[in-house]
């Protein structure tokens, strides 16, 4: 779907209108709060009322939580997909998917990820923590999808893998590392994880191409990177609020024009989005994205003489680390407090990695924390995200 701006932005208006009206009769939640921002624990501590088929929280939570522990993801609940996600932040959020909505996600994925027409033959592998009726919807005539249970040991992954022989690579990028040199796809794309440009680097080196990226996340499908490599949020499907938080930084808060089982308006979303300040060569006038920095938890702040504080990009501190060496494949940053942070890296590159870090520190003017490097890398549970920077405490 191609638009002018203004015409996109008419567009836009237009359907909020219909899918706020429709809310607004259709979920006791929006009937009252129609207008206000919302959050993941809003929809959560009132999904029973928030959803508009009266599904009860308990209810679609005892299924999701089934298919969590018997990775069987058939069962749906009166005809709708329930999932859950991963939990990033440690607040799990649920979700119900109608027949026509999955059907829609599809069809927008298909148009915009494959590299060749949906009419041509091709196979997706998608590794994810949990597979669903809603990626099932993938199979056809012309298309065959497999899914590849995250959980499983990944030199199994890998040997089947091989044997399915993808054209269409879709898994996390810290799953992408484990999978470089078992298979050529035509297309890579890296999904569920912040794609660091440290990983970025390594992973086009090692498949010799460009990583391609779909930004989704219980909320929806939010965006897709282009022919030109560019990274652009989904206009036709969403309005996107933009809450600034430098002159190019912000946090979106999202409107889904079409999602009505359970509707997405004013939703602000934990993550850190670097708009691009220039068109894009492709032509497509939405927005397009520097890139995804992280979510809102792998923002670190650091102490200032003043006794103030101040918040320190993750990008910041990773372009510091890929200038040390471009040798460096695994590390680890976690903030336990405004003075105190722990690290794992390589132990070649501990020495070079704390001088970078205190240029930083310097650049910034701020207090230098104590820097702690530990041997291994910090537990992680099974299927859980990689998350290169985080924090640790709740900054005030």
């Amino acid at each position: 779907m191609r638009f002018k701006h203004k015409a996109l932005q008419k567009w836009q208006s237009k359907n909020r209108s219909i899918i706020t009206q429709f809310a607004k009769e259709c979920s006791p939640f929006y009937r009252q709060h129609a207008g206000e921002v919302i959050s993941k624990k809003i929809m959560m501590d009132h999904f029973s009322t928030f959803n508009t088929k009266q599904i009860a929280k308990e209810e679609a939570f005892q299924i999701a939580l089934e298919a969590e522990k018997t990775r069987n993801f058939c069962k749906t609940l009166n005809g709708l997909t329930v999932g859950l996600s991963s939990g990033t932040s440690g607040n799990r959020g649920l979700f119900l998917v109608s027949e026509s909505e999955r059907l829609a996600w599809c069809g927008n994925i298909l148009a915009k990820m494959l590299p060749k027409s949906p009419w041509q033959r091709q196979k997706i592998a998608l590794f994810l923590r949990a597979n669903s009726t809603l990626y099932e919807a993938v199979n056809s005539k012309t298309l065959s999808f497999a899914y590849f249970d995250l959980l499983e040991d990944p030199s199994t992954l890998r040997q089947k893998l091989d044997v399915f022989e993808p054209d269409v690579l879709v898994a996390p990028p810290s799953m992408l590392l484990l999978l470089t040199g078992c298979c050529k796809p035509r297309r890579v794309v890296s999904v569920a994880e912040v794609l660091s440009l440290i990983d970025e680097k390594r992973l086009e080196a090692e498949f010799g191409q460009k990583i391609f990226q779909i930004y989704q996340c219980t909320e929806g499908f939010l965006g897709f990177t282009c022919s030109h490599g560019v990274l652009h949020l989904n206009e036709d499907l969403l309005i996107i609020e933009k809450e600034y938080i430098d002159d190019s930084r912000f946090i979106p808060i999202i409107t889904d024009l079409f999602r009505k089982t359970q509707p997405i308006i004013r939703y602000r979303l934990d993550d850190i989005l670097v708009e691009k300040k220039t068109p894009c060569p492709c032509g497509c006038v939405f927005q397009p994205l520097e890139r995804i920095e992280g979510r809102c938890d792998d923002l670190l702040y650091v102490a200032l003489p003043n006794g103030r504080t101040k918040p320190l990009f993750p990008d910041f501190i990773i372009r510091r680390i890929i200038l040390v060496s471009e040798e460096i494949k695994d590390f680890e940053i976690v903030q336990i407090n405004l003075y105190k942070w722990e690290i794992y890296v390589e132990p070649q590159f501990k020495v070079a990695i704390q001088a970078a870090l205190y240029e930083l520190f310097l650049l910034v003017e701020c207090l230098f924390p104590e820097l702690i490097f530990v041997d291994k890398p910090f537990p992680r549970l099974p299927g859980a995200k990689l998350r290169r920077i985080r924090r640790q405490y709740e900054a005030i």
